[in-house]
């Protein structure tokens, strides 16, 4: 299975510093192409041991959303515009847990005041302030679980993902 860049990019809408800045989902994961595209090769499971968390942060604090051991899949690097691309497949229970914790935490009903913060070793590589149509599409039963990541910094993305990838 490869994650289609069709659903990769159609996924959620682009969302105040989360589209602007850079996260988005995706809805489907589709069939790898059959032919030698070159996106296949990187298309690959998640090293769980990766020190890679995803929390959510507010006023009160902050409660971890996921980790690597929540992932299933990573993709990337793609160049789009000015930015880089990587995907990241949550696993059911990844994403069971993250609508639970954005749910608990009250962003489902006042999402504006919080933001996902993504760690890779202890060092800041994502910061995304939540807004409403983010929260509702995160949180939508028909969401599948892969999100986007954007990178402005090629250096940064090509570094998620081959942590990620256990590289």
């Amino acid at each position: 299975m490869e994650l289609s860049r069709r659903g990769a990019l159609g996924g959620l809408a682009a969302i105040g510093a989360v589209g602007a800045v850079g996260f988005m989902g995706a809805s489907a994961v589709d069939d790898p192409a059959t032919d030698e595209d070159e996106t296949d090769a990187h298309y690959v499971e998640v090293d769980p041991e990766t020190p890679f968390i995803a929390r959510l942060v507010d006023d009160d604090g902050d409660r971890e959303l996921f980790t690597a051991a929540d992932l299933v899949h990573v993709q990337g690097v793609h160049p789009d515009d000015e930015e880089y691309l990587v995907f990241i497949e949550l696993t059911e229970t990844g994403r069971e847990r993250f609508q639970d914790e954005l749910a608990a935490a009250g962003a489902e009903a006042d999402p504006d005041g919080f933001e996902i913060v993504m760690t890779l070793d202890g060092a800041v590589v994502r910061e995304v302030s939540l807004d409403g149509p983010t929260v509702d599409a995160l949180t939508d039963e028909e969401w599948e679980g892969v999100v986007t990541l954007p990178f402005v910094d090629e250096d940064l993305a090509e570094d998620v993902y081959e942590a990620l990838a256990g590289m």
